[in-house]
């Protein structure tokens, strides 16, 4: 009986320790996932001029959508790594800088 309650034990011991030790994502973490490897595509296929850092980048949402704030934190991010100045501000963009517009769209 005392071996059946050590095997037991150590049978729960190793499941609860590989549940812990590899979490599951969640369905936030798959959205992010997929929009950031969206983005990362899209970016690289944008051939910005040299001269397009010298004012800051205005981020444009071309429509409301629920999940504007998580697109326009990954392109400011992205942007941000690649050496460009970025706003999200309008008021804040000059007359002259480039603006990267984009759409959410929902596809089902």
């Amino acid at each position: 009986m005392l071996r059946i309650c050590y095997c037991l034990l150590a049978a729960l011991m190793i499941c609860a320790t590989a549940s812990v030790a590899i979490p599951f994502p969640t369905n936030m973490d798959l959205l992010v996932e997929t929009v950031a490897s969206a983005v990362n595509e899209s970016l690289g296929r944008i051939e910005m001029p040299a001269d397009a850092a010298s004012a800051p980048l205005l981020i444009v949402a071309q429509s409301k959508h629920d999940a504007n704030w998580m697109v326009e934190h990954l392109l400011a991010n992205r942007l941000l790594m690649r050496g460009f100045s970025v706003t999200l501000d309008s008021t804040a963009a000059q007359s002259a800088s480039m603006r990267l517009s984009y759409r959410v769209l929902d596809l089902g």
